[in-house]
């Protein structure tokens, strides 16, 4: 059984823990989108686990550096040898309202550390990019369920693919 590492009591709208959960290796990260961040509401969170002999030990809390509130960090998860890529399908962006984005952390050495930010280059109101992720090797995929797509529709859904080239993704 694994467990929040500081789970809420008697709250109105709870942290969420456990709507995504992914794993690689020795490595488990637990998904809590509705986590509170100090001031801030629904920011979201996700707690990484170690297999530490016959259990998993919690190491450690990942937030985005720029949390705001409703964005639902931890709503989608995948991990990949060294590198995790977490959802916030509700972030505000200068393109609109939910727009939505992924963040993604590398570790060095013990240290999990949040490198990049990514965003739909079409980025507009309510397309909850970050809704689902997936990562291999230099590869991410990053699901935007409600992208409006010219010729197809609204909320027709997308998948956007991004590389690491040079460092960077």
């Amino acid at each position: 059984l694994i467990l929040p590492p500081v789970p809420e009591v008697g709250v109105t709208i709870p942290n969420r823990f456990g709507t995504a959960i992914a794993a690689s290796s020795s490595w488990l990260l637990v998904g809590a989108p509705g986590e509170d961040t100090p001031g801030i509401a629904n920011t979201g969170a996700a707690h990484l686990y170690e297999l530490n002999g016959g259990g998993h030990v919690w190491r450690a809390q990942l937030i985005a550096a720029d949390a705001g509130a409703d964005d639902e960090f931890g709503a989608a998860l995948a991990i990949s040898s060294d590198v995790l890529v977490i959802g916030a399908p509700g972030d505000d962006l200068p393109a609109g309202s939910g727009a939505g984005s992924a963040y993604v952390f590398e570790r060095n050495g013990s240290i999990w550390e949040q490198r990049a930010k990514l965003i739909a280059p079409d980025a507009a109101t309510g397309d909850q990019f970050g809704i689902s992720v997936a990562v291999s090797g230099h590869a991410i995929v990053v699901g935007a369920l409600d992208d409006d797509i010219d010729g197809i529709g609204a909320n027709a859904g997308s998948a956007h693919l991004f590389q690491k080239v040079g460092g960077s993704w």
